[in-house]
């Protein structure tokens, strides 16, 4: 792997992982979902999630809207592994796997989307950055 792109991991995931931090410092529920009749959608964590592939594309310059991608999908990897198993330690939990799925397909979706979008902007920065101004 690339060192730009390994740091450019490195970069977004530090900026999920501050907002989660500040949520959790604040106290506050700084990301409430809207629920829309496909589920519900977290708006903020969106703008977060396209925010912080934004800058691992400008760190990665090029290359990393796979990459973000794979990171969006490995974060709700995570994030259903807990749920599921958080519902299955408990024995009146009547939550599934596709009742999971189900309800967080939207959010999943529009955060690959938001993955992708945030990348390939910070992408395109970077490379105007890079370019030499043709402006006198």
């Amino acid at each position: 792997m690339d060192k730009r792109l390994l740091l450019a991991c490195l970069a977004a995931l530090a900026v999920m992982l501050g907002f989660d931090l500040a949520t959790l410092l604040s106290g506050r529920a700084l990301d409430l979902p809207v629920r829309t009749g496909w589920g519900t959608v977290p708006v903020i964590g969106l703008l977060v999630t396209a925010l912080a592939m934004a800058a691992g594309g400008w760190v990665a310059r090029r290359g990393f809207r796979i990459v973000a991608l794979l990171l969006a999908a490995l974060v709700w990897l995570c994030v259903v592994t807990v749920v599921e198993l958080g519902a299955l330690s408990s024995r009146e939990s009547l939550i599934g796997l596709t009742d999971i799925l189900r309800h967080s397909a939207l959010a999943m979706v529009l955060s690959l989307v938001a993955a992708w979008s945030g990348a390939a902007l910070g992408e395109r920065i970077a490379r105007r950055e890079a370019s030499p101004s043709t402006a006198t």
